[in-house]
């Protein structure tokens, strides 16, 4: 989990943005969580990554 914090981190902020609209167009259910766990990365926030997700699926991405 590190890494992708680390990478999200060199990105600027006009990248971030081309990403989550690369995201918007590939996404084709509604209830898909990728914009939003960007966003969460980006800030490093584990509470909003836990109600996400849920606790138990936090350890397993940790893990990874």
């Amino acid at each position: 989990m590190d890494s992708i914090v680390e990478l999200i981190s060199v990105l600027d902020n006009d990248d971030i943005k081309d990403f989550k609209s690369f995201l918007k167009r590939k996404n084709k259910r509604n209830d898909v969580k990728n914009i939003r766990l960007l966003e969460i990365l980006e800030t490093d926030d584990i509470n909003r990554l836990k109600k996400l997700y849920g606790s138990s699926k936090i350890k397993t991405l940790i893990m990874h």
